[in-house]
């Protein structure tokens, strides 16, 4: 049996992309799962939306970048 990911729980498939957070429950993500339509940048930490949720991205990082969204981490469809 295939270990399970992402919000939808299904088996790895297609582009994936990492939750930042080394504790998170979920590790991976579907880019359509989490509203992407493509991979975010390496060069940027990319955090899963129940990590945000929880805070741990502020934590982790030890800022607030609460009004600092990058534009590769908006879901589809959503401006600034």
């Amino acid at each position: 049996e295939e270990p399970v990911y992402c919000v939808c729980r299904r088996v790895s498939d297609g582009t994936m992309v990492m939750c930042d957070n080394p504790n998170c429950e979920k590790e991976w993500f579907h880019l359509g799962c989490v509203g992407l339509k493509q991979a975010p940048s390496s060069k940027r930490k990319w955090y899963c939306p129940e990590c945000i949720e929880k805070g741990i991205d502020k934590e982790l990082e030890g800022v607030d970048n609460s009004s600092a969204v990058g534009v590769d981490a908006l879901p589809v469809g959503k401006k600034i």
